[in-house]
């Protein structure tokens, strides 16, 4: 009996103990934040097309100048469309940004200048430059096309600013020529877009050869500024001129180079009597002059391709029009022949594959 007990009373305190046990709280790991709540999918898709469209998808600069190419600060741009308004910097430059392609038009007016109306169409990705030029209340009315886009214009001036009239612009990438009126206006029409290489010219006056950007939303315009030829009319004796420092370096390189590449001046090409200037290379050590498709004359050098050419150290491309539509010989003052690139200096390389390098130097 008394095992009995012991035994029941042991079995009572194990169950008494597992109660306890079982009633005694346990310790728990902190709870872990609650997970955000993923927004709609319709929300999210609604932001993405939000921030979208405030992110300008293209951007214009446009940069207004006097005629001369001096910024205009402070000319007052309008967009008449959205009638927004903003000035021009320091620079003379203002940003235009959109989302959406379409066509803008502005308004530029400044003191001083007659006011400027002018459209360019927008594509996503743009970012070109527009040079927008005034034209000064005091400065003679431009020609009647000078406005359109696609042309050139502008005025030929003395280094004094007076007017040089019966000065000759010509285009000789697009075979145009015109010449100025009693006030040195000009004004060409009809050019295609892209860089242009340009020759102003007068007799007594140093040409010029430079390049200008044409495009199809406003015209280009420019002021040209010819310098007289320097004489010495007591003893009747040509002076250097300005523009004879190019071809003081062509009879230097004629000097270091005259085994490597050909070099013919102003008298050489009278001696000929030449009536295109290919007529000139005919005949010159590693060129031969040949015919294009389109029934033009281009140079081939030795390695069987085009040679380059550059007209007063400017690459002009000759491939299609020829050498003779870009220069006539009277206005010809040296040309130098290099018929492989080895020789080349490094100031006349070309900027593409070709077989050797003519470069001519005008009067």
């Amino acid at each position: 009996m008394s095992r009995r007990r012991s035994w029941l009373t042991a079995l009572a305190l194990a169950s008494a103990v597992t109660v306890e046990a079982q009633l005694r709280p346990s310790p728990r790991r902190p709870a872990a934040p609650p997970r955000p709540v993923p927004a709609p999918v319709a929300d999210t898709l609604a932001a993405a097309v939000r921030a979208r469209d405030t992110v300008p998808r293209w951007m214009r600069r446009i940069v207004v100048t006097d005629s001369a190419g001096a910024p205009v600060r402070d000319a007052v741009v309008r967009d008449l469309k959205t009638e927004t308004v903003d000035l021009t910097d320091s620079t003379g430059t203002h940003l235009v940004r959109g989302a959406r392609a379409g066509t803008v038009s502005l308004e530029i007016r400044a003191p001083g200048f007659e006011a400027m109306t002018f459209d360019f169409a927008q594509l996503p990705g743009d970012t070109a430059t527009i040079t927008v030029p005034l034209v000064a209340l005091d400065e003679p009315p431009p020609l009647p096309f000078a406005r359109l886009a696609g042309s050139l214009a502008g005025r030929v001036l003395d280094p004094s600013g007076r007017p040089l009239d019966g000065a000759t612009i010509q285009v000789l990438t697009a075979l145009k020529e015109v010449r100025t009126d009693t006030l040195g206006r000009f004004a060409i029409a009809g050019l295609p877009t892209g860089r242009q290489l340009v020759r102003a010219r007068r007799v007594g006056y140093v040409a010029e050869s430079f390049f200008a950007t044409i495009t199809d939303s406003t015209s280009t315009r420019l002021v040209v500024q010819l310098t007289p030829m320097g004489q010495d009319l007591g003893t009747v004796a040509v002076r250097a001129r300005a523009g004879s420092r190019r071809l003081e370096q062509f009879e230097s390189r004629r000097r270091r180079l005259q085994g490597f590449a050909s070099f013919i001046d102003a008298a050489e090409i009278r001696a000929r009597d030449p009536v295109n200037l290919t007529d000139v290379l005919r005949g010159t050590r590693g060129v031969t002059v040949t015919t294009n498709p389109n029934g033009r004359q281009v140079l081939v050098g030795r390695g069987q391709c085009l040679m380059a050419v550059r007209i007063d150290g400017m690459e002009v491309d000759v491939t299609e029009q020829g050498l003779d539509s870009f220069m006539v010989p009277a206005d010809v003052a040296g040309i130098e022949v290099y018929p492989g690139d080895g020789a080349v200096p490094l100031e006349l390389r070309s900027t593409r594959p070709a077989c050797g390098v003519v470069a001519i130097w005008t009067k």
